[in-house]
């Protein structure tokens, strides 16, 4: 959302690749307070504030998720969740219209998605909170509704081949000077290596 791409884009992206849902409709189901809070008690170096200043502006306003009646989405009708143009208008404010990802094909923003995951699934690695690869998968899989067919984000990256994968997350990098896309080094000397270490 933040590269110019429509948070129900990136949703309806994430589920056509096979999750339950997609990012932002799971912020808005768990509620955006547990996402303020997490990050809150998360190390302020693992965390790219810049990638939540939009969850941060709505929870200040009351939009907490389904349970308020508004989050990323409107949830006049009950449970149906209907996209809020006004959210959008608010991340085009704030990303300066930034227009990366506009009419960027559901493939693609999936792709950005499911990279997000693998990155992120390195540093876990990387830090010892997770022994193998295998682990996150089971998580995310058994936990997030991962495609079990696609084995989780860990196992789809090998498919991919690493290589290919730490191309196109510098590519990213390249793009937008984000933190989210700085590459972890596990990840770069998995690529390297041929496949994830073996602990």
């Amino acid at each position: 959302a933040l590269e110019g791409a429509p948070v129900a884009a990136i949703d309806a992206a994430v589920v056509a690749f096979g999750m339950p849902m997609g990012p932002f409709a799971l912020m808005d189901l768990t509620g955006l307070e547990v996402n303020v809070k997490m990050r809150a008690e998360a190390d302020p170096a693992r965390i790219d504030a810049g990638a939540f200043r939009i969850v941060d502006r709505l929870y200040a306003m009351g939009r907490a998720g389904r349970k308020s009646g508004a989050g990323f989405y409107l949830y006049e009708t009950g449970a149906q969740a209907l996209a809020d143009p006004a959210v959008d208008a608010m991340i085009a404010e704030d990303t300066e219209g930034k227009t990366l990802l506009k009419g960027a094909s559901a493939s693609d923003l999936a792709d950005r998605c499911i990279l997000a995951l693998v990155n992120e699934g390195a540093r876990i690695l990387e830090d010892g909170v997770a022994q193998r690869s295998g682990d996150i998968d089971v998580t995310y899989v058994a936990g997030y509704g991962f495609p079990r067919a696609l084995g989780g984000p860990m196992y789809w990256a090998e498919r991919q081949g690493l290589a290919a994968v730490v191309e196109r997350i510098r590519r990213y990098h390249a793009q937008t000077g984000a933190a989210r896309w700085r590459l972890a080094p596990l990840l770069e000397a998995a690529a390297a290596a041929g496949a994830w270490p073996a602990r």
